[in-house]
C-alpha cells in the first residue's frame, strides 16, 4: 500500500474507532471492528502497522527550524539571573549610547530597507528615544506589572505608524547584532540568550496589544513616522 493508501486507511481506522466509541462499543485486543465501508476489518496487525508508520514519519521529521526555536524561547520563563545579565550588560552600552543607536539603525535598514520610510529623515531625536525606551524596559524587568501596560501602549501606538508583526523579528535581529558589536567579548551565548528572552517578552507583549487594535475604528489617524 502506498502512502496515499495508508493515509486513507488511517482515516478509515479513525472514523471507525470514533464511531464505536460514540456507540459505547469496545472489545478486547484482537477483536475485528468493521470499517466505515462495512467490507473491511481493523486487525491488531493493521493497528500496530499504523503506529509503526506514524513513528517512522516522526523519525523522519525535519530538524527544528528557526521559527520553532523562537517559539520555544518565547515560552521560557525569564530567570532572575537573565534579568541581572541584561541589566549589567546594558550599563556597558549606556556610555556608548550614541554609537549603539547609529549601529542599530544602520543594521535595521540594511536588513530591511523598506522600513526606512517609517522613520523621520532626521534620526537624531529618534535615536535618543530608542535608547531611552530600551533603558526603561531594562530597568522595569523587576516590575513587570508596570512595564507590561507601558509596552502594550507602545504596541498599540506602533500600529498607527505601519509597524507589522514581522518587523519585530527584524528589530530583534538588529538589536542582538548591535549588542554584539558594542559588548564585544562580553556578549557571550548566555548573555545573548538572556537578551533574546527579554526582547521576545517585549515583542510578544507589544504584538499582542497591537492585534487588539487592528480595526480602523480603534486606531488614530495614520502617522508618518515610527517611534
Amino acid at each position: 500500500m502506498d502512502k496515499r493508501g495508508v493515509i486513507q486507511r488511517l482515516a478509515q481506522v479513525h472514523d471507525t474507532l470514533v464511531k464505536h466509541a460514540i456507540n459505547g462499543r469496545s472489545g478486547p485486543a484482537g477483536d475485528e471492528i468493521p470499517s466505515r465501508s462495512g467490507n473491511d476489518v481493523i486487525t491488531d496487525f493493521e493497528a500496530s502497522s499504523a503506529v509503526s508508520y506514524i513513528l517512522h514519519l516522526l523519525a523522519q521529521a525535519p530538524a527544528e527550524t528557526p521559527v520553532s526555536v523562537q517559539s520555544r524561547v518565547s515560552k521560557k520563563v525569564m530567570t532572575p539571573h537573565q534579568k541581572e545579565l541584561v541589566q549589567a550588560t546594558w550599563t556597558q552600552v549606556v556610555p556608548i549610547a550614541d554609537v549603539a543607536a547609529d549601529l542599530f539603525y544602520a543594521r535595521l535598514f540594511e536588513l530591511d530597507p523598506a522600513l526606512r520610510p517609517l522613520f523621520p529623515e532626521d534620526m537624531a531625536e529618534q535615536k535618543k528615544k530608542l535608547m531611552v525606551m530600551i533603558g526603561v524596559a531594562v530597568r522595569g524587568l523587576y516590575d513587570l506589572d508596570k512595564l507590561v501596560p507601558a509596552l502594550q501602549g507602545l504596541g498599540r501606538g506602533h500600529v498607527a505608524y505601519g509597524v507589522k508583526d514581522e518587523h519585530y523579528a527584524t528589530v530583534g535581529a538588529a538589536l542582538l547584532w548591535t549588542l554584539g558589536q558594542g559588548l564585544g567579548g562580553a556578549f557571550t551565548e548566555e548573555v545573548k540568550e538572556a537578551w533574546t528572552v527579554v526582547y521576545t517578552l517585549i515583542a510578544d507583549t507589544m504584538k499582542g496589544a497591537a492585534s487588539s487594535a487592528t480595526t480602523g475604528s480603534d486606531l488614530p489617524a495614520r502617522r508618518s513616522h515610527a517611534r
